[in-house]
């Protein structure tokens, strides 16, 4: 259908407040006349848009037909070969049977047929065990699974939380918004976190509980903080928020000690994140260290090059972190244990370049720039709490698939899930958990301080774990998992399959789903092949 052409308006309006009065009635009659002919017209081009939507939708299910036929074509072709094949005569595979070279058989697991490569017997089934057999079948393999995901979670690309998922958080929480800048979003709002310096979309932000310990986070001249010849100067820059809060931590004149810090009474044995956001002025090295060096098992202490990003002196429970968040600041973490109870805490400092020593001669005008401290109880740091007079704590994200909104695609007796994510190499990375709302009844993949590990449990016993591997922070990585009873199996990034037999599967009733992860789920045990093709 020919797209109708339209009549343009006049050049002129009838205006019977500014224009030419003598113009007026020529002027309404060119525009009566418009819309006349325009009331003849705009039918047919609506019409011509109604048929070039359904046609469009006619296209699209067409689409869809040719996309099953083509699956189903591809089904029926390798149920074929593999009649065809059964045809020549091929024996079920019997496991601890001696087979010489050439011998031909079909697997009871997949009802495909492999040819004996190597002379032996063996417990492994044909269809995992490629250095002995080799598939005998003619037939379309993608090596992918021909089965349809039944389960899409993409926060990353959707940017949305999907309706079926049940989200609960007893607090207000911050995140990084599309924008770069750090925002608190309300109580019971999930949080679709953004990478600060590419705007990235992260995906879902899901975080345990933590408690901000230190007082006046964003007030530095609060007499919370002590200064020791140093002085702190409001509004002196655009914070990580984008709001005007930023201070400047100025150093005294003279051969002094130059600091601010803040008095916390801490806990004995208990591991600490001290962080705080900085930014170079006239100098650019921060000093961060923890206040009292005796109260510490190894007393955390580091020197960050606001320009380089590179980290010095660095001393504490593991390597201190800097995280870059745009616009020339960066989140930079020492860790801690306190070897006695009592009075702790942080110390924030300028520094300079030649000077590897607390003392140094300040010129009295020049500092660096400071926002955010945080100094929370936990291995490594997690998003930023705000504070005033008294400590804050962050509830604890929960995002769960239960009931009819998990049985609908969960298959108990087998399973394969897909998990995407940027790795962190520090505290725990949970990706998802399908459990029964206790540990008990439970397969889990999560990154323990970089590790990539795989665990099910069932009945309360430890079933298998499956070690994948490092991961490096920020870093990409896609894991495919799959398993049913006796047998379970996981690849990263296309790496041959980590495998565990004799594990009983549990009858998780929910999937807990963790932080900036993008799930699939295929309702089979798919092949250890497919599964690498999955990852890869």
């Amino acid at each position: 259908m020919t797209l109708p052409t339209l009549s343009p308006a006049p050049a002129t309006t009838p205006n019977i407040y500014g224009g030419d009065p003598t113009a007026f009635d020529a002027d309404m009659q060119a525009w009566l006349a418009w819309q006349k002919k325009r009331s003849t017209e705009d039918p047919e081009f609506l019409a011509w848009i109604e048929a070039n939507a359904l046609a469009i939708a006619a296209s699209a299910a067409a689409a869809a037909v040719s996309e099953g036929n083509a699956a189903a074509s591809q089904a029926s072709a390798l149920v074929s070969a593999n009649l065809a094949a059964s045809a020549t005569g091929a024996a079920k595979w019997v496991s601890g049977t001696t087979y010489a070279v050439g011998v031909v058989v079909w697997s009871p697991a997949n009802s495909r047929t492999y040819r004996r490569t190597v002379a032996g017997s063996g417990t492994t089934d044909p269809s995992l065990d490629p250095t002995n057999w080799s598939i005998l079948t003619l037939e379309i393999d993608t090596g992918h699974p021909l089965v349809r995901p039944t389960l899409i979670l993409d926060f990353a690309n959707s940017q949305m939380v999907d309706p079926r998922i049940t989200f609960t958080r007893v607090s207000t929480a911050t995140r990084v918004n599309s924008k770069g800048l750090i925002e608190v979003v309300p109580s019971g709002v999930p949080r679709i976190d953004y990478d600060p310096v590419t705007g990235e979309c992260k995906g879902l932000l899901t975080e345990v509980a933590r408690t901000n310990l230190a007082l006046q986070s964003q007030t530095f001249d609060n007499a919370s903080w002590g200064k020791a010849n140093a002085t702190i100067s409001a509004n002196a820059a655009a914070a990580p928020d984008g709001t005007l809060t930023a201070y400047k931590l100025v150093e005294a004149s003279g051969l002094l000690n130059q600091e601010i810090s803040q008095a916390i009474t801490l806990l004995l044995g208990v591991s600490y994140a001290l962080s705080v956001y900085a930014k170079a002025g006239e100098r650019q090295i921060l000093r961060m260290a923890g206040r009292s060096a005796g109260a510490w098992v190894t007393f955390p202490n580091a020197r960050f090059n606001l320009l380089s990003g590179g980290i010095t002196t660095a001393s504490g429970d593991k390597a201190p972190t800097m995280e870059a968040v745009g616009d020339g600041w960066y989140r930079c973490t020492i860790f801690g244990t306190l070897e006695v109870s009592g009075s702790a805490g942080m110390i924030i400092a300028p520094q300079i370049d030649s000077v590897n020593s607390s003392i140094y001669t300040g010129d009295g005008t020049s500092g660096i720039y400071i926002w955010g401290a945080q100094l929370e109880a936990g291995a490594f740091p997690t998003s930023y709490i705000p504070t005033v007079a008294t400590a804050v704590t962050r509830a604890a994200d929960v995002a769960v698939m239960t009931g009819a909104n998990f049985s609908s695609w969960y298959r108990k007796s087998e399973f394969s899930a897909l998990f995407k994510f940027k790795g962190e190499s520090s505290g725990t990375q949970t990706l998802g958990v399908f459990n029964n709302a206790t540990t008990d009844e439970q397969i889990k993949l999560e990154s323990v301080a970089g590790a990539l590990v795989l665990t099910v449990t069932t009945g309360g016993v430890l079933q298998a774990t499956l070690a994948l591997g490092t991961v490096t922070n920020g870093a990409a990585y896609t894991v495919a998992a799959t398993w049913k009873d006796n047998d379970i199996a996981a690849s990263v990034n296309g790496a041959t399959p980590v495998t565990a037999s004799g594990a009983s599967l549990p009858t998780p009733t929910q999937l807990v789903i963790g932080s900036n992860a993008r799930i699939r789920g295929y309702p089979k045990r798919v092949s250890n092949a497919q599964l690498q093709a999955l990852s890869a």
